[in-house]
């Protein structure tokens, strides 16, 4: 339980470290890359855009030339998939109606949802959509990078390792044991 906890501190530090990219001088560029993203994610002809309420005035500053951007995107790429976006153009709208959670230094509690940035993108009908918040950027790069955050947490937290008759208890690398099998055998890599 102890790891559990050290890792899940970790990942809301991280958060916090986050949620100050959205009060920084180039989150409209990061916001109109992440807008390029998801339409290329959805590529779609009519997509809507959600954001929290406080990036509003950003995401419309940036929609027009994420959509130019995307458009000239599905009409250089060439693939066939793209091709309808390439000729037809791509209508996309900011939704003023629902709002993804406030920031995290917004919300009274901690266990109030919240959000640090980013959109979602909604395709026409809203069946399909692509999270493109920094929130589900952050769950991405923990999860792949979990099993590494996991192995130094927990060497943290092991005890140190003991020596019994001048081996360590630990397991032998995989070269060492390679090594080992070739004297035996009286071959060397």
């Amino acid at each position: 339980i102890e790891a559990d906890d050290v890792i899940m501190k970790m990942k809301s530090d991280a958060k916090v470290e986050v949620a100050k990219i959205s009060g920084g001088g180039s989150y409209k560029q990061l916001v109109e890359s992440l807008i390029v993203e998801a339409l290329i994610r959805l590529n779609e002809t009519s997509c809507s855009l959600v954001c929290r309420q406080q990036d509003v005035p950003v995401v419309k500053s940036v929609v027009n030339s994420a959509r130019d951007k995307f458009v000239a995107s599905a009409r250089a790429s060439g693939l066939a998939h793209m091709q309808e976006v390439g000729t037809k153009g791509c209508t996309v709208t900011v939704n003023e109606q629902t709002f993804l959670p406030p920031s995290p230094d917004q919300v009274a509690s901690p266990d109030l949802p919240s959000c640090c940035g980013g959109i979602v993108a909604l395709n026409g009908n809203g069946t399909i959509s692509c999270a493109n918040t920094l929130d589900a950027r952050l769950d991405i790069a923990f999860e792949e990078q979990l099993p590494v955050i996991r192995e130094k947490s927990m060497a943290r937290t092991r005890p140190p390792r003991t020596q019994t008759s001048g081996r360590l208890r630990e397991s032998r690398s995989f070269a060492s044991r390679r090594a080992w099998r070739c004297r035996l055998c009286l071959w060397r890599p």
